[in-house]
Formats: structure tokens, sequence, C-alpha cells
């Protein structure tokens, strides 16, 4: 699968590398040319993921079109302050149709709105998904077992199954069942009893 990671902070820098390794292709964007060009360099985010390697397979640019070419799904990872704009400017550049997602908690400052309320009045026609839980970005770039599992939100059954394969290659395991409502902003949920702290049984 080829996905794009829009925003380069601890979260995306995680998530792309959670994606890598499961054996998608990946391309993370970040809005700053010369930090794209430092993180490319030195695969490493020293500013906000410090001493986790990146792989030499993940692709790092500046450019919103380049990210976005040809991918299959997108990942918005930016705080919930910038990313109308930033969502905004890649309106242009996004696969028709393709499944977007974000792992951002917040509202829109000075609207109040949900950050899937944004992206659904940017992204008409395109299904909307959003990745949340009691995780922490540090955790998940060294692969520690967090204390919560991450909930995956979604209202198509089939791609609940495709995400599900994303994970896999982690050391997370998938849930959430289909039609929830995300929970709320800037919340934190705590994981299903039955699966709190197991990894995926192919990961072992």
């Amino acid at each position: 699968m080829r996905a794009a990671v829009i925003g380069a902070g601890s979260w995306g820098t995680a998530f792309a590398r959670l994606l890598v390794r499961a054996g998608h292709g990946v391309v993370l964007w970040a809005r700053r040319p010369p930090f794209a060009e430092e993180l490319g360099r030195i695969r490493e985010n020293r500013e906000y993921l410090p001493g986790v390697p990146l792989p030499p397979e993940l692709r790092i640019t500046s450019d919103l079109g380049e990210a976005l070419a040809g991918v299959e799904v997108a990942f918005f990872a930016v705080p919930s302050f910038a990313l109308r704009g930033v969502a905004a400017r890649a309106v242009p550049h996004m696969p028709p149709g393709i499944p977007i997602v974000h792992l951002i908690k917040g509202l829109e400052r000075g609207r109040g709105r949900r950050i899937s309320e944004i992206l659904g009045e940017l992204y008409p026609g395109h299904p909307l998904f959003v990745l949340s839980g009691p995780c922490h970005a540090e955790e998940v770039a060294r692969d520690f077992l967090t204390s919560g599992e991450a909930v995956l939100v979604l209202g198509v059954r089939s791609l609940l199954l495709t995400f599900g394969g994303i994970r896999c290659g982690s050391r997370w395991s998938s849930g959430g069942p289909d039609g929830r409502l995300p929970p709320p902003a800037g919340s934190r949920i705590p994981p299903p009893p039955e699966r709190s702290g197991r990894p995926c049984p192919s990961c072992l």
C-alpha cells in the first residue's frame, strides 16, 4: 500500500515509521523544506523524536504534490490549529476518493470545529476515519507495548480489515467496531479489556 503521512512532528514521524516497518510504501511530508532536507540527510527527527532512526525506505519531502502523488491513503498528523491551512493546500493534490485518516486530537482554534468536520468540509466524497487511543509517539517509535491499544474507528468493515493489516508487523493489534462515533476531542479512551496489552499474534 502507498501512503502519505502529512506532518513530521513526533506522532507523524512515529506513525510513518510504523507503516514502513509493516512493509508499506510511505512518504512523510514536513512543512519546512530545510527540516525535510535534514530528516532525509541524517535519518532522525532530532527536533521531535530524538534517538529514533528513520528507516531508509521512508521518503521525506516538503512538497505536498510529491507526497500525495499516487497514494492510496492519506494520514493527517499536523497540529489541530494548522490543519485547515495544510489540508486546504493539499486539496488539489489529493487523489480522488481515497480514504483520509486523521491522527489529531483537539478542536479548530476560534471555531470549535472537530477535525473530522474540517476534513469533511474540504474533502467531500472521501471516506474519513480517525485513529485515536491512549498511546505515545515515543513509545510507538521505540516499539514499546503501550498501556493501551490505539482504536481505529471505521465505518466500513473492509477498511477495518485493511487497516488491521497495516498494523501487523508492528506490536499493535487493531480494534474498533463499525459505525462508532469518534471519541471526544482530546480524550483518551481505554482499550478493550480482553485485548489490552497484547501484541498482534503474527508479530510475536
